[in-house]
């Protein structure tokens, strides 16, 4: 392949995002901040935490977990399938 052709293959591919896998082991985080809200919500009335504390927590987790659905669905069915296909086996 000639330089100037490999060149302008390697521009064209510079606007292009790489989409890295989301495996379902990702979701272990957002649902690990969900249980950090949750514990930070039951120990506010024991230390006088404000409640703005845990409720930050959870506008984290959601945002964590709307992020990660977007990213796995983005992946397509098929991937999806294969992961459903993995772990059952």
């Amino acid at each position: 392949m000639p330089a100037s052709h490999a060149a302008a293959v390697g521009a064209a591919n510079q606007g292009r995002l790489r989409r890295s896998r989301v495996p379902p082991s990702l979701f272990s985080i957002a649902f690990g901040l969900a249980g950090l809200g949750q514990a930070w919500h039951a120990a506010g009335t024991v230390l006088g935490v404000l409640s703005a504390v845990p409720d930050a927590i959870f506008a984290l987790a959601a945002a964590v977990w709307l992020v990660l659905v977007t990213g796995y669905a983005a992946q397509g069915w098929r991937r999806m399938l294969a992961d459903l296909r993995a772990a059952g086996g």
